[in-house]
């Protein structure tokens, strides 16, 4: 059973506002932390095998929230979705032909991507949350104009609401919620590139060096940058002022797009780069445990995480929320502000509602909330 869940009054008086026909447009939820920062345990816990839908032989590879809705994406391709303010309910978003491959929320929407066993073609759907309140949880089709296989997907980005597909000699960039094309580029197979913060970077490497272009999709303006080397970029990102460059079996750079002013860590190598959901941030944790938040600033941290496998990645603001394995929960921002331990469960995959200020931690059989 679904252990009832007090939201708090701003996230209830929303939901009663929009069952009333207001516009919700100038309601802002806060995403600060300082009642996470006074919890000492787990508040709550989800039954997942409580569920009809659930199946236990399944991994959850994404989890997340927006006001009283929580959706999990399972290995099997199911989208189920649980109401935080009823116990008993649950709704499967998938049929049992279809295999989903990636959800995330996109403004006052469920975002799903999937594909019918009997078809090679991506469908694209948007689900109300709303409608998943209400219980009328039905599914819109957006891009039917886009025939687009799994190997012509190149990114889905949940900060811009934007899908990146190549088709023929084109790159084309599709807005969720306008349901519309939004740009074309040329394709060239031998000129790398990569979306990123509503800017479409593409990068070509010579004989001495590697020249990129970063065009702005907002105003369409172009700047340009050249790089001392050749070899391979393996992760690109724009975050505000500054482009971050992973080279291959190099370093990380980062280098002000408008200055050309140039950081190079040299300290360790990345182990993983991770992008907050509003594009302020970015949180590099190195192979020595120690880490990194960058954006306008750049600030590297002494302390290390102390975790043990496979780490988890969600964020809430400006705070990054990390776990591993064994359920060990770390808050950072420019340093670790808290830690949660003592689960006691192998964990799967890790999630946020900032509507709730929930961290959500996903196990086989339960869903554990610090609320």
């Amino acid at each position: 059973m679904l252990h009832l869940i007090m939201l708090n009054d701003l996230l209830l008086s929303s939901i009663q506002l929009r069952e009333a026909g207001e516009n919700l447009t100038n309601i802002k939820f806060p995403y600060t932390l300082p009642s996470l920062m006074r919890v000492e345990k787990f508040r709550s816990v989800i039954k997942k095998n409580q569920s009809p839908h659930n199946n236990l032989s399944s991994q959850t590879v994404w989890i997340g929230g927006k006001e009283n809705i929580l959706a999990t994406l399972n290995s099997h391709g199911q989208v189920i979705c649980y109401d935080l303010l009823d116990d008993n309910r649950s709704v499967v978003l998938t049929e049992t032909f279809e295999h989903a491959f990636k959800i995330f929320f996109a403004g006052e929407n469920l975002f799903i991507v999937v594909k019918n066993e009997n078809s090679n073609f991506l469908n694209f759907f948007l689900v109300s949350i709303e409608g998943l309140q209400t219980g009328s949880c039905s599914r819109t089709k957006i891009f039917d104009q886009l025939h687009c296989e799994i190997r012509n997907l190149r990114d889905l980005d949940s900060d811009t609401c934007m899908v990146v597909v190549e088709k023929g000699n084109k790159i084309q960039i599709w807005h969720i919620l306008s349901n519309t094309l939004k740009q074309e580029f040329p394709f060239n197979s031998s000129i790398q590139y990569q979306y990123s913060s509503g800017c479409f970077v593409f990068w070509e490497t010579g004989k001495s060096d590697t020249k990129l272009g970063i065009i702005s999709l907002e105003n369409s303006t172009m700047n340009q940058i050249i790089i001392k080397t050749t070899s391979q970029i393996n992760a690109c990102e724009i975050i505000k002022s500054n482009i971050l460059l992973e080279i291959n079996n190099c370093h990380l750079q980062i280098i002000n797009i408008f200055t050309g002013k140039s950081h190079i860590f040299t300290h360790s190598t990345p182990l993983a780069i991770y992008k907050n959901d509003t594009c302020n941030s970015i949180f590099v944790l190195f192979k020595d445990k120690t880490f990194a938040t960058i954006s306008d600033n750049i600030t590297l941290s002494n302390e290390c995480l102390d975790s043990t496998g496979e780490i988890f990645y969600s964020n809430m603001g400006e705070y990054s929320i990390l776990s591993d394995k064994t359920g060990k929960v770390w808050v950072a921002g420019e340093r670790i502000e808290k830690v949660f331990d003592g689960i006691n469960h192998e964990i799967q995959q890790i999630g946020v509602n900032t509507d709730a200020n929930h961290i959500y931690l996903a196990s086989r059989e339960e869903i554990f909330v610090i609320e």
